[in-house]
């Protein structure tokens, strides 16, 4: 079996080592959807549950780029009809799994595809450090844990190790259909490890940009969500300046966020839409309650 596995792998292999080490393998299950319309990844904060206001509000066709500086699984972007698109985020890991898969789908789905669902593997394969990781193994690593870990969540701690634990309930890996089909549609983008200023201040007449930045709580301590140094408070107004500054270039803007009055103040003459949302993050399901949430677009 070891050498089964070790085959097209370097001679050495963390990972390969841990599939050997692995007793009893719990095979993963294969988690179906729509081919080019379901994300490979669960993501906190995804919009996968509001698509229907979304695209309700969005623009039916994009004539020139689509831009999504914080693209997360990229549930919106599946389901827009552009012919190009930049695809960012500041996270490294997820902008090279991303870029793995979009040039080598086959490679990253067949060393995901044998990892077993085993608790105990979830827990060695997150101590594995990725230094050691070839770039294939890289990719599955960040896609495997990201599908078992509790609700899709991304933090680290402070050394930049993702330290989340693992979830309950039906979790598994994309099916190869998915995945694939995934593979494909980004093949239509351009992938970019990039501050979201990079993405919207490249945006022109014509581009469509969708804004979905991680919420800031000043009441909470920031625990690592999202990666150390992502979007935080210092970044709203930055953030604000960016978005209208392509606004006056003529790009078509859509931004979604908790409803925040310091926020909207910054937008001014931009359409503002309210609605309730519920949140499911917290691990407590008595504090998963109902927020408002608000979309801004100027147009």
């Amino acid at each position: 079996m070891g050498v089964a596995l070790r085959k097209g792998f370097a001679e050495y292999s963390p990972i390969i080592d841990l599939l050997v080490k692995t007793r009893k393998k719990v095979k993963p299950v294969l988690i179906g959807g729509d081919p080019g319309l379901t994300p490979i990844l669960r993501w906190a904060g995804s919009k996968k549950k509001l698509l229907p206001i979304l695209l309700d509000q969005a623009l039916g066709e994009c004539s020139g780029v689509y831009h999504e500086p914080f693209v997360g699984s990229g549930a919106l972007f599946l389901q827009m009809k552009a012919k190009k698109a930049v695809l960012s985020d500041l996270n490294p890991h997820l902008m090279q799994a991303y870029k793995q898969v979009k040039n080598h789908p086959e490679a990253v789905w067949e060393m995901l595809s044998k990892m077993p669902s085993n608790i105990e593997f979830y827990y060695s394969l997150r101590q594995v450090n990725w230094i050691t990781l070839n770039s294939i193994e890289r990719a599955a690593r960040f896609v495997y844990l990201n599908r078992f870990c509790f609700n899709g969540v991304y933090r680290t701690n402070l050394n930049g190790d993702f330290n989340v634990a693992r979830g309950d309930g039906h979790l598994g890996i994309p099916s190869w259909d998915i995945f694939k089909a995934f593979a494909n549609r980004l093949k239509k983008a351009s992938l970019v490890e990039a501050d979201f200023g990079v993405s919207i201040d490249k945006a022109v007449k014509g581009d469509f940009i969708y804004i979905d930045p991680p919420y800031v709580d000043l009441t909470k301590r920031n625990r690592g969500e999202y990666g150390l140094g992502s979007f935080g408070a210092e970044d709203i107004s930055r953030l604000a300046r960016a978005a209208n500054q392509a606004s006056k270039r003529g790009a078509k803007i859509m931004l979604s966020y908790r409803h925040s009055d310091e926020l909207i103040s910054l937008f001014k003459g931009w359409n503002v839409r309210s609605f309730d949302v519920q949140r499911t993050v917290s691990c407590d399901i008595a504090k998963r309650h109902a927020a408002k949430e608000i979309l801004l677009t100027n147009y």
